[in-house]
């Protein structure tokens, strides 16, 4: 043992010794679990800059003087941890551990400093989860049957370790509250339509009519004239207009009322009805009305007897009380369906109390997603009783119920309950409502079905749960999958945000951009739901294309407007196949007017090796654009080799640059190319541990062939990340790897890989909130 290492392994075999003592453990114990896994490792691999007065990057095993210290300091473990895991250290520029000494330190630090023993289950912290903007939207079309656009409503989602499912992420604001508020009494409009009793009827006064005379609560014409007034029409619907109107008798005939709106029609009505009493007349207007309308109340035979005996039929003359309008907007047979089908009736008269408690018992535990017990009924029921106490219909009552439950909290968050109550708190299995909540949200970002439902009420679905899986994939809702995984895994999203140099790029439009995006999703979906071999998302020897796409690609055949699957020719392979050569992906990691072998070299590492390097120091400047003629006669190749030269940047821009560089035949919009600046493009690679590689097809066939492993493990730990809400943490490990390892031993498909996560320990069951560490 060299003297370093000596006094090294004496410092911490003290610590260790009280260790020991501390935490109940055989100090002899933990000095040989020391000496045999870890010590070897940091000695190696990280003592040269990390220990013995060095603190390369502000960090240093020197520090611990205590046990407290070096147990308690979460921090540097959680470091040493994260970095050897996702293999940041050492740099690549530096000898590198093998798999089996990496596992050796990280399996020392879980078990002695982290506590963690892999052979328990432990879920990992457990945040309550909100239902995001997507989720929330397709459950209201699910539960009510009707298209719903909460997109253009909702602000857009936080995303966490990558995604916008992450619970942590998932907050909720008072102005969010609001949005909700207003969102459900939309949705509830939409699916039933508007309470037709509820809706007040505007009414004009005789005292705000124009003409006439006031006479008591009236006004009356004596003589030929107008009475006019101006009625607001807010919507199109099912508009009346209402005229409460009187005469008094003279002569021979009855008085004539000649009514007219605006220019859209005219009637004429007699009057028969004498003062005191009034009665009133109707005049339907046409659907299509939304405008405010004059209405003109016409008298236009005034007579007049002075000599008849009977004094109240001398004079003829026109009343009026008041001209109204009733609002009863048209309800559409859909709506109908729906109420009938949800609410259990049409209107006040149908939804008694008894309709109202039994189609809350079947519509609340569906909202909510779990039972409801009686006394939580009950509240419901109460809640109704208090609205119609307040002279409010049945129907408008209901409603009023519905959009509470919107926005209760149990309904916004997923909650998840443990398959057995009794439980002591800690780690439980989910009961089955809990889990049917987690695979349709996993794979549909949507509420459970009836299926789904019907094997958590029999309590049925653990031990169906891998055929429900494959059945949820097969169904067209998977698509929400598809689109919602691969678009921020992928980060094929972020195409929307890209706006590539017009004048440099004449090729990009909207189109372009909505197809680049529509090749990885149909790649995505094949892969999928063909249950293809995961490895083919790098070397697949066909893509999707349409027009559009093939002549960008310069791809041969005939296509039409939609994507079809097209086989690649053997020598077009070297430009095609693969998610490398896909150009929604090339695009967004390329800068607006170049490439980015920097961008793009760091999302191979992030998205496919799950190895992301750190980030840049704050003081590294951009690469300048086109600064001068010498960098107009350089390759960016070039340029780039020059800007990062220094040994602070060159540790992690070895590995990053080489296979941002294999890329390069690639323009900034996804186009292949042989030259720039008129110079002959290097797509040559070596990464810091002297592996090579020349191209895409290079690059990705390096990565099948040689990180197989860290390629399933990243892809496994994506899924997880995206399907429990949370990332992943030093627990995981023992999971994600066996699931791993699995997939590449049995060389398995996407759907299999699917599978397995969602039997896992982390998917499939959670921890108390009290027993979060």
């Amino acid at each position: 043992m060299q003297p370093r290492t000596l006094v090294c392994f004496v410092r911490l075999v003290s610590l260790l010794g009280s260790f020991g003592l501390t935490y109940g453990q055989d100090p002899s114990f933990l000095t040989k679990s020391f000496q045999a896994k870890a010590l070897p490792v940091l000695e190696e691999f990280c003592y040269d800059c990390h220990a013995d007065g060095a603190s390369k990057g502000g960090f240093s095993f020197d520090r611990p003087k205590t046990v407290a210290a070096l147990i308690g300091d979460d921090g540097l473990w959680k470091k040493v941890w994260e970095n050897v895991y996702r293999r940041n250290m050492p740099p690549s520029n530096k000898p590198q551990p093998s798999n089996l000494e990496i596992n050796a330190l990280l399996g020392w630090v879980e078990e002695f400093v982290f506590e963690h023993d892999m052979e328990q289950v432990d879920p990992g912290r457990v945040t309550l989860r909100r239902l995001n903007r997507i989720e929330y939207q397709n459950t209201l079309s699910d539960l009510f049957g009707i298209p719903v656009d909460a997109e253009t409503f909702l602000p857009p989602d936080d995303t966490g370790y990558g995604f916008d499912t992450n619970g942590d992420a998932l907050t909720l604001s008072p102005l969010l509250m609001e949005k909700y508020l207003e969102f459900a009494e939309a949705v509830l409009d939409q699916a039933f339509g508007p309470d037709v009793y509820a809706l007040p009827r505007t009414e004009i006064p005789a005292s705000a009519i124009a003409g006439g005379v006031e006479y008591g609560d009236s006004r009356v014409m004596a003589h030929n004239g107008m009475f006019s007034a101006t009625l607001p029409v807010a919507a199109p619907g099912n508009h009346s207009i209402l005229i409460e109107a009187s005469a008094s008798r003279s002569g021979k005939e009855f008085a004539k009322m000649e009514v007219r709106v605006g220019k859209l029609l005219s009637q004429t009505f007699e009057v028969r009805t004498a003062p005191p009493k009034f009665h009133t007349f109707e005049i339907s207007l046409p659907k299509e009305v939304s405008t405010d309308q004059r209405v003109e109340v016409r008298f236009s035979n005034d007579f007049y007897d002075p000599k008849n005996p009977d004094r109240s039929k001398r004079d003829r003359n026109l009343y009026l009380k008041k001209i109204s309008l009733q609002h009863t907007p048209s309800i559409s047979e859909d709506c109908l369906k729906r109420r009938l089908r949800i609410m259990g009736g049409e209107n006040d008269d149908d939804l008694s109390l008894e309709v109202v408690t039994s189609s809350l018992k079947k519509l609340l535990p569906r909202i909510y997603r779990m039972p409801l017990d009686a006394s939580e009924l009950s509240t419901h029921l109460r809640f109704f009783e208090k609205i119609r106490a307040r002279g409010i219909g049945n129907f408008e009552a209901f409603r009023e119920v519905l959009k509470a439950a919107l926005v209760s909290p149990r309904f916004l968050f997923r909650e998840e309950l443990p398959r057995n109550p009794s439980e002591p708190s800690g780690v439980y299995l989910l009961n089955d409502y809990a889990l049917a909540s987690r695979l349709s949200y996993f794979l549909w970002s949507t509420m459970p079905d009836e299926e789904l439902w019907e094997l958590a009420n029999s309590e049925k679905l653990l031990e169906q749960q891998e055929a429900q899986v494959h059945r949820m994939l097969r169904d067209p809702k998977s698509a929400s999958f598809v689109r919602n995984f691969s678009g921020q895994w992928l980060q094929i999203q972020d195409l929307d945000l890209v706006s590539p140099d017009q004048e440099r790029f004449t090729d990009f439009s909207f189109e372009m951009k909505k197809a680049m995006k529509l090749e990885t999703e149909n790649f995505f979906a094949y892969l999928l739901r063909e249950n293809r071999p995961i490895g083919e998302f790098l070397t697949a020897d066909y893509t999707f294309a349409n027009k559009m796409l093939a002549d960008f690609y310069e791809l041969e055949g005939d296509f039409g407007e939609g994507f079809e699957k097209v086989s690649l020719a053997p020598n077009f392979l070297q430009q095609r196949g693969g998610l490398l050569t896909h150009s929604s992906i090339l695009t967004v990691t390329s800068n607006p007017t170049r490439t980015s072998p920097v961008k793009r070299g760091r999302w191979v590492l992030d998205n496919l090796l799950g190895t992301p390097p750190k980030d840049p120091p704050p003081d590294i400047p951009e690469l300048e654009e086109g600064a001068g003629d010498r960098s107009a006669r350089m390759t960016l190749r070039q340029q780039l080799a020059k800007h990062s030269q220094s040994a602070s940047c060159a540790s992690c821009h070895v590995n990053m640059d080489a296979m941002g560089f294999s890329l390069e035949n690639f323009n900034a919009i996804g186009q292949w190319r042989t030259k720039e600046n008129g110079l002959p493009i290097d797509t040559e690679g070596e990464l810091g541990t002297g592996e090579k590689f020349s191209g895409p097809r290079e690059l990705q066939q390096f990565i099948i062939n040689e990180k197989s492993f860290a390629f399933a493990r990243c892809l496994t730990e994506k899924i997880l990340t995206y399907g429990i809400g949370r990332g992943m943490e030093y627990q995981d490990r023992s999971s994600v790897e066996k699931i791993a390892q699995e997939v590449i031993a049995k060389q398995l498909g996407l759907a299999d890989l699917l599978v397995l996560v969602t039997k896992s320990k982390p998917f499939t069951h959670a921890r108390t909130f009290l027993d979060q560490r």
